[in-house]
């Protein structure tokens, strides 16, 4: 099965795990986060729905600094801010949930080079 690539935008700065910053803005900026990536998710094109399924990200960081969003520096990082990512490809309905047994991360990768957004891939996970 050929594999479903499409973007998203950066999570907000208020998804970093970085510093402090008061619950109810770190919930609305998931919530709002979460949404995005489920609306863009259900627009994309796919022959089925992939379970289970490998999801891996690049996330593109070239003039992120201009946009005010999320400059992520480390892999570690950006997987703890796209967490309400995973979130909305599961409300899109692309696999049942984000637990081991439906979902497994692939490759996180950093690129400066193109963006600002997340390049999200989804490929089925053979063998589960």
């Amino acid at each position: 099965m050929r594999p479903v690539i499409f973007t998203v935008p950066l999570p907000s700065r208020d998804l970093s795990p970085n510093g402090y910053k008061h619950w109810r803005k770190v919930s609305a900026a998931r919530r709002e986060y979460r949404a995005i990536v489920k609306l863009l998710a259900s627009r994309v094109s796919r022959p089925e729905t992939f379970d289970p399924v490998m999801v891996s990200l690049v996330f593109c960081l070239k003039g992120v600094r201009a946009t005010g969003l999320y400059a992520v520096r480390d892999v570690p990082n950006a997987i703890s801010a796209w967490k309400a990512g995973f979130d909305g490809l599961v409300d899109a309905g692309l696999f049942d949930d984000d637990s081991a047994k439906h979902m497994a991360l692939g490759t996180v990768t950093i690129d400066n080079t193109r963006g600002p957004f997340v390049e999200v891939r989804l490929t089925s996970r053979e063998g589960v």
